[in-house]
């Protein structure tokens, strides 16, 4: 582009207010923020006379400054936002950000609403009654890329490039500040960070999926909250107050074992399902190979056929003795390692001559969570809703519907959720080869993960895992314990590389609609193209599934439909993609 071309572009920013749907998809809607260039006597009952009659009034209207996004892509271990924006905006009193304002196909909107989360045990001044369980009440869309230059402009010939400019991001507010100058003037800035990041970091969203065990933390949580309720809206001194804040405190002391008790049998239902689908398979080494191994490495010449699919009787056996080790531990805690010795020892099956060692693939595992996640949201709200009460403390209907019509939501939103695995470069130091292998075909040793899961569980003092927080942790200590480290060998291995992960908001062409969302364009074409031949989709151009330049590109359409005056073509139309992979720290 020449210097007059660039000097001739004029950004373009628009942005949408997105409530969130209920079980039928029938309130999701978008309700775009507009920003006038002009006085319009539509908002609220301000006239243009006022400005002449009133001395105090210096102006009138509200403008966008500036909206910085950041796609902040590396993980740095503690890093926890993919995206960060911030939106600044200009108002020339307090009282035009709290003004109501039409919006185009009905309904109003104000701009102290870009700041607003709903929250919890919120009560309505209208309506003396408390609002929404539903944390996440709505969300912004911004889409922004060139302004389509008018004329025969130094850009006109442009058209074409700029329409590719285009790209959507879904943001929730995290926290606002206002900064007043001598004229009583306010600039509004909000930061904002990804909204599938924080979405499913939310602990109905917990990778265990078992809802018998999930429904019973659930009523506690809820019954709690409900005696709270009563206990601040009664006068001082009531008795009845005063003796459920006791029954609460009695309760919650007593539930210290059902607590270890629910962690074991949320531990135990993903083993076991890993286990009873067959997913675990097993690498036999005989004790030779076993101890060269151990001193060369990488440098070990492993002979092929060591891996075979465990048999039912050995995988049961396995599990049962788990399981077993599991349980001791999470009594005795993580200070004793003898019982951690035990539950290395049932991971390790010995023969007099060979060692077995059992392991899963991390696209199996994800496999098992996100695959039943729909139907564990389902059978949650049913499980509360058939249940409520915690042992003697009732749950107050309001918060129990409230919590039933947020699974709802949640299990529609999660409809139109990808996870995506991206490459993980590994070099190989015997021949200083270099390999690409998907995230999702990395090999995790059963004994490893077990260990893990429970060092975190144990942790956090929780049974509940929820799957991004879950996917961060798992996918950096992977990297950062094996990988970035050089203290297995007398020799380093050591491969410099980091998580990096990215919250990408596409828009497939392939259908859609509000009770059906459309076809993900990596299934489609795994699906369409290959016919289900490759369930990996090679974008390298070096094998028969290669999505070679030949073939259209991008591979996600971000920057919406065709037609230069609808780059946002709506929630129906919409998949968001949450990316990880890992990338060289250079």
């Amino acid at each position: 582009m020449t210097p007059a071309e660039l000097s001739s572009l004029q950004p373009m920013i628009r942005l949408f207010k997105v409530t969130s749907a209920d079980v039928n998809n029938r309130d999701a809607r978008e309700m775009e923020i507009k920003f006038d260039s002009y006085f319009d006597s539509k908002v609220g009952s301000f006239e243009l006379d006022s400005i002449l009659q009133n001395k105090a009034k210096r102006g009138f209207g509200v403008g966008l400054k500036s909206l910085n996004v950041t796609f902040d892509g590396q993980d740095m271990f503690a890093q926890k936002r993919c995206i960060k924006a911030t939106l600044s905006i200009f108002a020339n009193d307090f009282d035009e950000l709290l003004l109501d304002r039409p919006a185009d196909g009905g309904g109003t909107f104000r701009y102290i609403d870009l700041a607003l989360k709903t929250g919890k045990n919120i009560k309505s001044e209208k309506t003396k009654k408390y609002k929404t369980n539903d944390e996440l009440n709505f969300r912004l869309k911004a889409v922004f890329g060139w302004q389509m230059p008018n004329g025969k402009g130094p850009a006109s010939n442009l058209k074409r490039s700029l329409k590719n400019t285009y790209v959507s991001v879904n943001l929730t507010p995290v926290t606002h500040t206002f900064d007043f100058d001598d004229f009583g003037r306010v600039t509004f800035n909000i930061e904002y960070l990804a909204y599938v990041e924080e979405f499913y970091a939310k602990p109905t969203m917990d990778i265990f999926t078992d809802s018998e065990t999930f429904s019973k933390i659930m009523r506690r949580r809820l019954a709690f909250e409900s005696a709270n309720r009563y206990i601040s809206d009664s006068a001082e001194g009531c008795k009845e107050a005063e003796n459920l804040r006791k029954q609460i405190k009695e309760i919650k002391s007593a539930d210290q074992e059902e607590i270890k008790k629910e962690k074991q049998a949320m531990h135990a239902r993903l083993i076991n399902t890993l286990f009873l689908g067959e997913y675990i398979h097993h690498l036999n080494f005989s004790r030779e190979d076993l101890e060269s191994v151990i001193k060369l490495g990488p440098y070990h010449n492993v002979v092929q056929g060591k891996v075979s699919n465990g048999a039912g009787e050995l995988n049961k056996s396995l599990n049962n003795d788990l399981l077993e080790a599991f349980s001791s531990g999470i009594k005795e805690g993580t200070a004793d390692k003898e019982k951690r010795k035990e539950m290395a020892g049932a991971l390790m099956v010995s023969g007099g001559n060979a060692v077995d060692i059992p392991f899963f693939y991390i696209g199996d595992l994800l496999n098992v969570i996100m695959g039943s996640m729909t139907d564990f949201l389902g059978d949650l709200a049913s499980k509360i809703k058939a249940a409520p009460a915690y042992q003697s403390i009732a749950i107050d209907q309001e918060i129990l519907q409230a919590e039933v019509t947020a699974l709802q939501k949640a299990q529609k939103e999660y409809e139109r959720f990808r996870l995506m695995l991206g490459p993980l470069e590994i070099i190989n130091h015997a021949d200083e080869t270099v390999r690409y292998v998907n995230f999702a075909d990395v090999p995790i040793s059963v004994k490893y993960f077990s260990e893990w899961l429970t060092s975190k569980l144990l942790k956090k003092d929780q049974a509940i895992y929820p799957l991004t927080q879950f996917l961060k942790d798992l996918f950096n200590d992977l990297l950062r314990n094996f990988l970035n480290d050089d203290s297995c060998y007398p020799f380093s291995i050591k491969q410099k590389v980091r998580l990096f992960e990215g919250v990408v908001t596409s828009y497939p062409n392939t259908g859609g609609s509000k009770s059906k969302p459309p076809t993900d364009e990596i299934t489609y074409h795994l699906t369409n193209r290959f016919k289900n031949k490759y369930n990996r989709l090679n974008i390298l151009g070096k094998t028969a599934a290669d999505f070679h330049p030949g073939n259209p590109r991008p591979l996600l359409n971000i920057r919406g439909k065709s037609p230069y005056d609808r780059p946002n073509p709506g929630l129906d139309s919409e998949i968001n993609y949450f990316i990880f992979y890992a990338g060289r720290t250079q």
